[in-house]
């Protein structure tokens, strides 16, 4: 049996649609991931004060934006908060979609100090492109080519990192710093070297 996917990936499945094929999968999906806060009490009761008979718990929604379709009360139908949680939810969905398609695409690049060596990484950290200058063989022994195509890489590697800390930062501001070779955080994970 397959390991069972992870709440983030069953989030950014692509392989089926993305957007919730019934109002129960997207009161799924709301339950799974929003409650990002301490939940204020649930209630077994339906609107009009009497206990539910569905058996369905709901939970209010705490909002600072006003529900679409509120009276000048603030007073509105549950669907209607349904409605807005759901549009919310898709909103961070997508954004969330976007973010991780933004830290896909970062490479890094890197050369030699003499420009003989040129290499590119890829968001993985993956060797994907080498470029040797036609020349390489007047300017370098065979024993010192290798060396200096792994410290390029290595460099490649340092500047794709750099640019997924920056973009990370600029997709998530409140957020922990990206963890990087250097920062505490990869050196106490189980694992990395």
């Amino acid at each position: 049996m397959p390991d069972e996917p992870s709440r983030l990936d069953r989030l950014l499945n692509k392989e089926t649609p993305f957007r919730p094929g019934s109002a129960e999968e997207a009161q799924a999906r709301l339950a799974e991931f929003g409650a990002a806060s301490p939940t204020p009490p649930t209630s077994t009761e339906d609107e009009a004060g009497t206990p539910a008979t569905s058996g369905f718990t709901w939970t209010p929604l705490e909002t600072d934006e006003p529900t679409p379709g509120t009276d000048a009360a603030g007073t509105g139908t549950h669907e209607q908060a349904q409605e807005a949680a759901l549009a919310r939810f898709l909103e961070a969905a997508d954004e969330l979609r976007s973010a991780s398609e933004r830290m896909q695409a970062i490479t890094g690049r890197a050369s030699s100090p003499d420009g003989m060596i040129k290499v590119t990484v890829n968001p993985h950290g993956h060797l994907t492109e080498l470029r040797l200058d036609a020349t390489i063989r007047r300017h370098y022994t065979a024993e010192q080519i290798g060396p200096a195509i792994t410290a390029a890489v290595q460099q490649a590697e340092r500047s794709r990192t750099e640019q997924q800390a920056a973009s990370w930062s600029d997709i998530y501001p409140d957020a922990a710093p990206y963890p990087t070779e250097d920062s505490p955080a990869s050196e106490s994970e189980p694992g990395r070297p």
